[in-house]
């Protein structure tokens, strides 16, 4: 690393004058947010349904790497297999990281885990235990278990390990304006011998990657003489969809969101990101007498 970004690392927050719980960490700004590529929640990785922890932001190898709160170093080092606690039975991290523990704003605890990944280096003094001030230089962005050079950050709400992973952008400032394309129905497919289940798939876009906002799905059937059937996804809910990856895992409960853009949007010229929500196992008893088709109601919901 070079003198000029240790010595960046001074001990007294240069966001002092902000009155922020968080910055973006590249920029240091708290109202204007460093360029994302993919969001959180599903995408494709390797060609499979992946559900995506955190947000990615394409950056020049070796760009400082900010603090975004005050708070202590949880954990620093190289790759390794340790897991995030002593608790966690899956594998540590596949690349350079830093994690910070800091306390959470909403309602004052001190369990909010700031996660950094891909980082080429690691400032002199992030180590366990000692305090970091917002908009200290803790690393330098890299490309380690990466296809291009970029910053990997998550927020993880009460335990350290991915499962506890929480939308960034409840914490960090954005332009939250109207951005969904108008929902769509791209296809029904009818399935088993009689034909008497089917699948619906609904498309819509966000226009603009850098309000990646997308927070879940509020779908209802309904029908002519039965119950209305309601279908419910929240990213940060785990009872809801799963922080995992592979084709099998995208469904839960009979539905299933699906994010069709890979990581390196910026580098593919990509702006807008596109998404599919997929019902199945739909009774015939759910169908409009006009279209053949099952009848939906369906809400599409931002972090805020």
């Amino acid at each position: 690393m070079s003198n000029e970004t240790i010595n960046s690392r001074h001990k007294v927050s240069s966001c002092a004058e902000s009155d922020a719980h968080f910055i973006w960490p590249l920029s240091k700004s708290a109202t204007t947010p460093d360029e994302m590529n993919t969001s959180y929640g599903p995408r494709i990785d390797a060609d499979r349904w992946d559900f995506h922890d955190g947000i990615d932001l394409p950056a020049p190898l070796g760009t400082p790497v900010h603090a975004m709160a005050d708070g202590r170093v949880h954990r620093a080092g190289p790759a390794d297999e340790t897991p995030a606690d002593e608790t966690e039975s899956a594998r540590g991290f596949g690349s350079t990281h830093v994690l910070l523990k800091v306390v959470d704003p909403t309602d004052g605890k001190d369990d909010l885990f700031l996660v950094y990944l891909h980082l080429d280096s690691i400032a002199e003094g992030v180590i366990p235990g000692e305090r970091e001030n917002q908009g200290d230089v803790i690393g330098t962005v890299g490309q380690e278990d990466a296809e291009y050079p970029y910053l990997h950050f998550e927020f993880r709400k009460g335990r350290p390990q991915q499962v506890h992973s929480v939308h960034p952008l409840h914490y960090l400032d954005y332009p939250n304006t109207a951005n969904f394309r108008q929902l769509r129905l791209d296809r029904c497919n009818f399935y088993r011998d009689n034909g008497d289940k089917r699948a619906v798939r609904l498309c819509f876009a966000v226009r603009d990657r850098r309000e990646g906002d997308l927070q879940g799905v509020d779908l209802t059937l309904t029908g002519d003489g039965v119950a209305a059937q309601d279908l419910h996804v929240d990213f940060d809910d785990r009872q809801t969809i799963v922080s995992n990856k592979g084709d099998e895992q995208a469904f839960k409960n009979g539905i299933a969101v699906e994010g069709y853009q890979k990581s390196n949007l910026k580098g593919e010229g990509l702006r807008d990101l596109h998404y599919g929500v997929i019902v199945k196992d739909i009774a015939p008893e759910y169908e409009s007498p006009i279209s053949h088709r099952p009848q939906h109601t369906t809400t599409v919901h931002t972090k805020r």
